[in-house]
């Protein structure tokens, strides 16, 4: 397969797969692609797509804050499916959908909510609710119901942290997995409606707990979904790290471990946002070449986090790196905030998991699994 350039005078690039940076996204192995990118250019456009890649270090680090590029396409503030609906009206005040003046007020209200996620307070949260998601785990060890403590740790954690208690929590869960569901590039039409009646029943929920106005309902929604998937790809890639290295599994099991290393070279090393999208307001050059205005550009963090000129020996699982350039799925005006949450709440999910397990059955974790369809988010699902 190939990607097409619009440039006559670029050589197209020649993959059997993934075929382009989105399908890349669940293929097994996608990191020897990213790096005959970046050996290629740091940019990439992809006729079938209809985007631009960026790839290497310097180019994501500079579009992150480069000012045409905008969360959403001029006159579209929120997808047409959800116009004209309340789920609309939350959408378009999430302050990572938005820019200008409203994305600031909205992420102060947000960051105002992401003070309270500190990592010892949502330590605590995980470990509240731990005890509400993982006992199918512990009864059976299967695949199945690992992958759903996996997926739902992560906002129960939040959740915990905020007050809401059991069944609550429970109910605002299943809101935010059908809302996340249906905002997916891959949502069916059915799975968009379920998305909209999903948020008219969370409403209700949050207001009962004291949650007042649109702004406020916005930032609640927004911390809650933001873990939903990104936390859990980070545990998800931590146990797979744990099932392919022996000397960590024993380190692990033995509680000998540092896990805040072992987080931020899991964090480096497989990102479980792989990318982040944004629209050109205006036409821009970009390493000589022409983006216009209304072309999206993706940037793969993932790619750029495994770029030579950013870390020695990037493709290898180091602890204690004294050298780590971090680059969030999102930064400059949209960096997200959530990043210290995500991290203690893995550590202790990490933690939890290996204290359950001996070497040999995280060791098994590693057979048979797949990825989840996702044009972002990079999710393990495990079929022990």
């Amino acid at each position: 397969m190939r990607h097409q350039s619009r440039q006559a005078d670029t050589t197209p690039l020649m993959l059997e797969a993934p075929i382009d940076p989105i399908a890349a996204v669940s293929h097994p192995d996608r990191y020897p692609y990213n790096a005959a990118l970046r050996a290629e250019s740091g940019l990439h456009w992809f006729a079938d797509r209809e985007l631009w890649a960026l790839v290497s270090v310097p180019l994501v680090t500079v579009a992150f804050d480069m000012q045409p590029a905008k969360a959403r396409p001029p006159g579209e503030p929120v997808p047409a499916f959800l116009e004209q609906t309340r789920a609309g009206n939350i959408f378009g005040r999430l302050a990572r959908m938005s820019d200008g003046p409203p994305h600031a007020e909205q992420r102060a209200r947000t960051m105002q909510l992401m003070r309270r996620l500190i990592g010892e307070m949502v330590a605590a949260g995980a470990a509240q609710a731990i005890d509400a998601v993982a006992s199918p785990w512990r009864e059976r060890m299967d695949g199945v119901s690992l992958n759903a403590l996996i997926r739902a740790l992560p906002v129960m954690a939040v959740l915990a942290t905020f007050g809401f208690a059991p069944p609550t929590s429970s109910a605002v869960l299943a809101s935010i997995d059908t809302w996340v569901a249906g905002l997916s590039a891959l949502a069916t039409d059915g799975q968009r409606a379920d998305a909209v009646e999903a948020m008219e029943g969370l409403l209700p929920l949050l207001a009962a707990h004291g949650v007042q106005g649109l702004d406020d309902a916005a930032a609640h929604v927004a911390v809650s979904m933001q873990p939903h998937e990104a936390t859990a790809g980070l545990i998800g890639a931590g146990l797979l790290r744990l099932a392919a290295d022996q000397g960590l599994r024993n380190a692990a099991v033995a509680a000998s471990l540092r896990w805040d290393h072992f987080a931020e070279e899991v964090l480096r090393h497989d990102l479980p946002i792989q990318n982040t999208r944004r629209v050109m307001a205006a036409d821009v050059a970009i390493e000589g070449r022409r983006v216009h205005a209304g072309d999206t550009v993706v940037l793969v963090v993932a790619s750029a986090a495994r770029d030579l000129s950013a870390h020695d020996a990037p493709d290898e699982f180091r602890l204690g790196r004294l050298r780590r350039t971090t680059l969030p799925p999102s930064a400059g005006v949209h960096a997200c905030p959530g990043g210290p949450a995500a991290l203690a709440t893995a550590q202790w999910a990490w933690r939890h998991i290996a204290q359950q397990c001996a070497p040999d059955g995280l060791a098994a974790l590693a057979g048979g699994v797949t990825w989840r369809p996702s044009v972002n988010a990079r999710i393990p699902v495990f079929a022990r």
